[in-house]
């Protein structure tokens, strides 16, 4: 069957996710929603074993919103 082997030493992984700010035209981007609501939601349920939540960080999608922080 295949499962009969060792098992394979645990590994850690960090998880950073990203989501975008609303653009024109979408009243309600359901990104910046998950992601706004991601580290309140880990904290109550927990992650499995081996996995961490890095980062939860909103973008801004494109144009005139980037601006200011590229110059």
């Amino acid at each position: 069957m295949g499962s009969e082997g060792p098992l394979a030493p645990a590994v850690a992984v960090t998880v950073h996710v990203t989501g975008f700010k609303k653009f024109h035209g979408i009243l309600e981007n359901p990104t910046e929603t998950i992601v706004s609501n991601l580290t309140e939601y880990v904290k109550k349920k927990g992650l499995p074993k081996g996995l961490t939540l890095g980062s939860c960080s909103i973008l801004e999608t494109a144009g005139q919103g980037a601006l200011a922080s590229l110059y």
